[in-house]
């Protein structure tokens, strides 16, 4: 299934996603899909999640169960250039404007 937070980030919903990082939510449960609420933030290119997603003092899963990372999530939403390899991801999605 998916947690309240990766619906949320699937949603576009900013006002959900916030109040369920300030409640103490995991950020790095993954869905039946392997994807984490990162990664669809990523994948479909909503800036605001994502910035708050960085701000949250919680390490992030570069890699997923199922073997997907971040940075490849970040390139399709146009986040990253796919020269960006998997240990710059972080680096590079905190440089968004």
């Amino acid at each position: 299934g998916r947690t309240p937070l990766i619906l949320a980030s699937l949603k576009s919903n900013f006002a959900i996603c916030n109040l369920l990082i300030e409640k103490g939510c995991d950020l790095n449960i993954q869905d039946m899909y392997g994807n984490t609420a990162m990664h669809y933030a990523c994948i479909h290119g909503w800036h605001p999640i994502v910035k708050m997603l960085l701000k949250v003092k919680q390490k992030f899963a570069l890699k997923t169960k199922n073997h997907r990372f971040l940075n490849n999530a970040a390139q399709v939403g146009k986040f990253l250039d796919y020269s960006i390899q998997s240990m710059n991801v972080l680096e590079q999605l905190l440089t968004i404007t």
